[in-house]
């Protein structure tokens, strides 16, 4: 959503006069990838001329009416908004808040023997691609380990990486999660600097390395 509302903004520069406002429950724009990506994103959205308004929740009584936390009230010709996020609810197993599967550090599933998870279903919080395929990579070390292989199982920590359309120059940005929380965050416009030596998935980076190749 941020950067289809700079899109917007871009085009609107080339168009009718058009005010937009950003609403997210957020604290920080881009709060997952720590303070530098949020000050990034803010100069963004001030350069582009879009309100920002965060740590909030949104009612939508009428098409052309918005009430953010509290007590103000937007007219508008138009909302786009993105839905709430549900888990699977897969039957037999157990359920996280909003229907996720539970998983420990290792990826395998908590109170049922022998089962493990991986990507968006699971209740880690954040929804990525390269978070998926860590924790793939994790459960399949633990497997094998369990199987007999001679590997050691080793815990998940998720490192998130992405690329920010920005209507100019992309902006790299990374920054390791824990508990929920970044740390160790950068933003460059080079995407050597924010990419990490060991790669953001052991077998598939080497895969798309080839397959780009």
């Amino acid at each position: 959503l941020y950067e289809l509302a700079m899109a917007v903004a871009t085009m609107a520069h080339r168009g009718p006069d058009l005010e937009l406002t950003f609403v997210t429950s957020e604290a920080e724009p881009l709060g997952v990838f720590g303070e530098p990506a949020a000050e990034t994103m803010r100069a963004l959205l001030t350069d582009r001329g879009i309100e920002l308004i965060t740590g909030a929740r949104c009612r939508v009584p009428a098409a052309d009416r918005v009430i953010v936390t509290g007590d103000r009230e937007l007219e508008v010709d138009a909302v786009i908004a993105l839905p709430e996020l549900y888990g699977p609810h897969l039957r037999g197993l157990p359920c996280a808040a909003n229907g996720f599967i539970p998983v420990d550090r290792f990826c395998r599933v908590r109170g049922v023997r022998g089962v493990y998870a991986a990507g968006d279903a699971t209740d880690f919080p954040v929804k990525h691609g390269g978070i998926a395929a860590q924790q793939a990579d994790v459960a399949a070390l633990a497997i094998a380990a369990r199987a007999g292989a001679d590997v050691l199982p080793r815990p998940f920590h998720a490192r998130l990486e992405g690329i920010l359309a920005t209507g100019g120059k992309p902006a790299y940005l990374s920054a390791w999660l824990a508990g929920g929380r970044p740390f160790g965050s950068e933003v460059s416009e080079d995407p050597r600097a924010t990419s990490h030596p060991q790669g953001i998935a052991a077998h598939l980076e080497p895969w798309l390395a080839r397959a780009g190749g």
